[in-house]
C-alpha cells in the first residue's frame, strides 16, 4: 500500500487501492487491478507513505526544486491531516497510535525543512 500510494501520488492520482504497475525495459507501465487488502493494512500503509513522501520533499529541496517540495509537503500533510482522526480508534487497532505519532513527526520535522 505504501508503494501503491506514493506511486499514484507521484503520479497525481488519488491514494487508491487500484493501481499496479510493473517494470518492463526500465520503464513503468500502469495496469489497473484490485488490490485487495485489510483495512489496518491500507491505514497502516498510508501512514508509512507519509514518511516517504519526506524522503520525496528531501529529495526536492537536494535538487533545488522548492515548488516540488512544497507541493509534496502539502500533500503529506493533507494525507496526515485525513489518516490523523482514527486516533479514536489507537485503543482498537494495536499499534495505531504509534504509527499516527511517528507520521505526525514526520509531517512536523518536514513542515520545519520546508520554512527554512
Amino acid at each position: 500500500i505504501e508503494a501503491f500510494s506514493l506511486m499514484n501520488i507521484l503520479n497525481e492520482r488519488s491514494t487508491t487501492r487500484e493501481l499496479s504497475f510493473k517494470t518492463q525495459d526500465s520503464t513503468y507501465e500502469t495496469v489497473k487491478v484490485k488490490l485487495k487488502v485489510s483495512d489496518r493494512g491500507y491505514l497502516f500503509g498510508l501512514l508509512d507513505c507519509i514518511g516517504e513522501l519526506k524522503r520525496v520533499v528531501l529529495d526536492s529541496q537536494n535538487r533545488h526544486d522548492s515548488d516540488s517540495a512544497k507541493k509534496m509537503f502539502e500533500l503529506m500533510h493533507d494525507l496526515f491531516k485525513k489518516l490523523e482522526v482514527f486516533t479514536e480508534y489507537s485503543n482498537s487497532i494495536s499499534k495505531l497510535k504509534l504509527k499516527i505519532d511517528i507520521a505526525r513527526h514526520a509531517v512536523n520535522d518536514t513542515s520545519k525543512l520546508i520554512q527554512k
